[in-house]
């Protein structure tokens, strides 16, 4: 914590009064500082690694206690206020909203209040989603950003926990974007406070339930205006993420043995019942779209799923409904469950199939009549070599990319 209470109610804060060391260790001799929540004393921590701060004593109950004051959230915590003042916003450190017991880190005033989370540490899922509905019920927008620390990839991907996939968010419609397949309106922000640069990571598409193939762009923090955290109008360039994904689907044919998730598990034996061979699931499966960001598992899963669907009913015509339902009948469903983005608009499950399959029209595989869809592409119970199939997985990204 950066504010306290001194003995007569006085909001004493770290950042307002430009103290030295030795200042400040008189002071903590001369007063005795209070949370400003639960009023309880706090100790005023005046160490040498890292900024002076304020903390709870082991014993209190105080039930606003934020996230382990590290340096780095310390520091990112200071610097994102300053800026906000800088940028001409009306902002409090530390503000605490009493109908919701939360505590924000910055809250900006105004005809739309915002309310700015700095998180450098883990927090469990349902907490993140607990206080990010809280504040949208209220009518304040909050903004998550991360902590340069939590950056993690994996080969070339990044990793995103269950509560960071959470706190993603959609650029308005009015963000002009490109027209590429890749091309995608989602993003999520972190802050290194000691390079002073927000690292935003956009056009996300899943690879897997955590890991993600993304564009990272890296603006110094004065360079950035508090809107552009939920209004990114800066340019978010298309670079390389065509090689990126068709490497990923290689890796994915290739890795027979890697450690599998239950949907591919349940997958797999559906392919081995149903006499396919999952390995050479078609090439115009696993496709991308900025929509399929809302499916928890990654295209190629589901999108498999749909052709094998399609293969069986070749010569009729099969609807959205029917599709959902074959894959509850079979005990499936689960290749459709809708990841958690509070942040963002819902959207539904045969919007998001409905997508896929156009994008089948669009390749000239699938015919459309009215609501129902049909099959009209090569068999893919017998596709040809595993070489062909590489090729053929550049070869549809590239068609559907014009």
């Amino acid at each position: 914590m950066l504010v306290a209470l001194l003995e007569n109610g006085t909001q004493f804060s770290l950042l307002s009064v430009n103290k030295t060391r030795d200042e400040l260790l008189r002071d903590r001799k001369k007063h005795q500082f209070f949370c400003p929540v639960c009023k309880s004393q706090l100790c005023l921590k005046i160490g040498t690694m890292k900024k002076p701060y304020f903390a709870h004593y082991p014993d209190s109950d105080c039930q606003v206690h934020g996230e382990p004051e590290t340096d780095q959230h310390l520091r990112g915590k200071e610097d994102l206020y300053l800026w906000t003042i800088r940028n001409g916003r009306k902002a409090e450190l530390e503000y605490y909203l009493k109908t919701l017991k939360q505590r924000a880190d910055i809250f900006l005033h105004g005809i739309e209040p915002i309310a700015i989370e700095y998180q450098c540490s883990d927090i469990p899922e349902d907490v993140h989603l607990r206080r990010t509905c809280g504040y949208c019920h209220s009518g304040i927008l909050p903004i998550w950003i991360f902590g340069s620390n939590r950056i993690r990839f994996r080969k070339d991907r990044l990793i995103l926990s269950a509560f960071e996939t959470s706190s993603i968010r959609r650029a308005p419609p009015s963000v002009q974007k490109s027209h590429s397949l890749f091309s995608s309106s989602y993003y999520i922000c972190f802050y290194d406070p000691h390079r002073k640069l927000f690292i935003f990571f956009s056009n996300i598409h899943s690879c897997t339930k955590t890991s993600f193939i993304s564009q990272e762009i890296d603006l110094p923090l004065d360079q950035v205006h508090p809107y552009q955290l939920f209004y990114p109008d800066f340019q978010s360039p298309i670079n390389n993420l065509i090689e990126r994904w068709v490497q990923q689907k290689k890796k994915q044919r290739l890795n027979v043995y890697r450690k599998v998730s239950n949907e591919e598990d349940w997958l797999r034996r559906q392919a081995y019942q149903w006499h396919f061979t999952f390995s050479m699931y078609p090439a115009f499966c696993g496709i991308p779209h900025e929509q399929y960001i809302h499916f928890k598992n990654p295209p190629y899963l589901w999108q498999t799923w749909i052709c094998y669907i399609l293969e069986k009913a070749r010569g009729h015509w099969i609807t959205i409904p029917q599709i959902i339902q074959v894959t509850v009948r079979k005990g499936g469903q689960a290749l459709f469950t809708m990841r958690r983005l509070p942040l963002v608009s819902e959207s539904r499950i045969d919007l998001i199939l409905a997508v896929y399959l156009e994008q089948l029209v669009a390749l000239h595989l699938v015919a459309k009549k009215q609501q129902a869809y049909s099959y009209i592409g090569e068999s893919i119970r017998y596709m040809t070599s595993l070489d062909h199939l590489l090729k053929q997985d550049r070869l549809y990204i590239q068609k559907l990319d014009k």
